[in-house]
């Protein structure tokens, strides 16, 4: 057989599978106890978890990573985490038309909720109106959420140019990229773009389904006033 739909999901490399029997074999033990099975359990974990920090940003201890269930519950986390943190500094949310459905459900929800979403629309080549995307963003935007390659069109979107416009426009919101489609495949530069939340799957680069990440930016996020 012949395999052309990479862009949707990868086959499974044969080193993850044998990885993971081994870890269902022997490696079951809870990683919270403190017996010796659990203990070895919890330094997988934990060698995992630095192993995919690497990857995305080298050396910078600026992050944290939660494993999720996919790409899908990454995306749920990071925007309606954002939106709960920031409502009372806004309620403005900027996306594009053309997100995935993970970021586009979410965001409808919200509205359902009472939070204004921007939805920028998008040229024949896929990237986004960048004058509307500068007149979206304002001092109420409190998230900018955007994919880095869109699943469609492979079209790379303007992640950098995305934070200098919430930078100049005062947005005090937080930018969340979608990077399920690049992740493992093109340069994320999280340093240049400061981008606080970062979703990816394990499916789209050889990894086994049902896994995702979400890298947060420790030190970025910003205090919020729970004053009433």
């Amino acid at each position: 057989m012949i395999y052309l739909d990479n862009s949707a999901t990868t086959k499974q490399y044969d080193e993850v599978t044998e990885i993971m029997v081994e870890a269902m074999k022997n490696g079951f033990g809870n990683p919270s106890s403190l017996y010796q099975l659990g203990l070895d359990a919890e330094k997988t974990i934990k060698a995992a978890r630095s192993r995919v920090l690497r990857a995305a940003f080298g050396e910078t201890g600026d992050y944290d990573l939660v494993f999720t269930s996919g790409g899908t519950e990454a995306d749920n986390m990071a925007i309606f985490g954002a939106a709960r943190l920031l409502q009372r500094q806004g309620r403005q949310i900027v996306t594009t038309a053309v997100e995935h459905p993970a970021v586009l459900e979410c965001c409808r929800a919200l509205e359902e909720q009472g939070f204004k979403v921007v939805y920028v629309g998008v040229d024949r080549n896929c990237r986004p109106d960048m004058e509307q995307l500068e007149k979206a963003i304002n001092s109420e935007t409190i998230l900018v959420t955007m994919m880095q390659v869109n699943n469609e069109t492979g079209t790379v979107m303007p992640i950098a140019e995305t934070r200098e416009i919430m930078k100049r426009k005062g947005a005090p919101g937080l930018l969340h990229c979608d990077a399920v489609q690049s992740f493992g495949k093109i340069k994320i530069d999280v340093e240049k773009a400061k981008i606080d939340m970062l979703s990816a799957s394990a499916h789209k680069i050889g990894g086994p389904n049902g896994i995702g990440f979400i890298y947060i930016r420790k030190k970025k996020l910003p205090q919020v006033d729970l004053s009433i």
